[in-house]
C-alpha cells in the first residue's frame, strides 16, 4: 500500500468536489498513462476518455444483485467490510457512508472505426493488441490519500 500527502490546493480541489477531482484524475490519468499506448502503432491511445460514475453503496439496485447474480454476492460496502477486517483486524474502522466508483475504459473510436469496416473474419488488430491483457493499474496497488 502506498501512502502520501497532498498540498493544500489539490486537498483544497478535493474538498470543494470530490467528485469532479476523481474524474479529472481518472481521466488525466488514461489520458497521459503509457500503458494506454499502442507501441506498434505508433503509440496510439487503446481507450478513448473514460466513463465515470458516482453511487452510494446503499442504493437498492446493489441489494438486487444478491437475487439476480447469487445470495453470496457481496454489495460494495460488505466487500469493503470484509476486506478491511481481514485486512486490518481490529482496527478495521465501521463504514458508515460508501462511496462505489466505477469507469468504463472505451477502445477509441479510430480502432472501432477500422474494425467496423471489416467484413468478415479476425477483428482489427488494434483491438487485438487493446485485449492481450494490459491494464492501466498493473498489480492494481491500493493507493490511499492523507490529508
Amino acid at each position: 500500500m502506498t501512502t502520501f500527502t497532498v498540498d493544500k490546493r489539490t486537498k483544497g480541489r478535493f474538498d470543494t468536489n470530490p467528485e469532479r477531482f476523481i474524474e479529472k484524475a481518472i481521466r488525466h490519468f488514461v489520458k497521459t498513462s503509457p500503458l494506454n499506448r499502442l507501441e506498434s502503432f505508433g503509440g496510439e491511445l487503446i481507450f478513448d476518455q473514460p466513463l465515470v460514475g458516482f453511487a452510494d453503496s446503499d442504493d437498492p439496485l446493489f441489494a438486487k444483485y444478491k437475487k439476480v447474480v447469487h445470495e453470496l454476492h457481496l454489495s460494495p460496502k460488505e466487500m469493503l467490510t470484509l476486506h478491511l477486517t481481514e485486512t486490518l483486524k481490529d482496527e478495521a474502522p465501521q463504514l458508515a457512508d460508501v462511496s462505489v466508483i466505477s469507469f468504463v475504459l472505451p477502445i477509441n473510436r479510430e480502432t472501432l472505426r477500422v474494425n467496423a469496416e471489416k467484413k468478415k473474419g479476425h477483428p482489427c488488430a488494434g483491438i487485438i493488441h487493446a485485449g492481450r491483457g494490459r491494464t492501466l493499474s498493473p498489480g492494481c496497488p491500493h493507493i490511499w490519500y492523507r490529508f
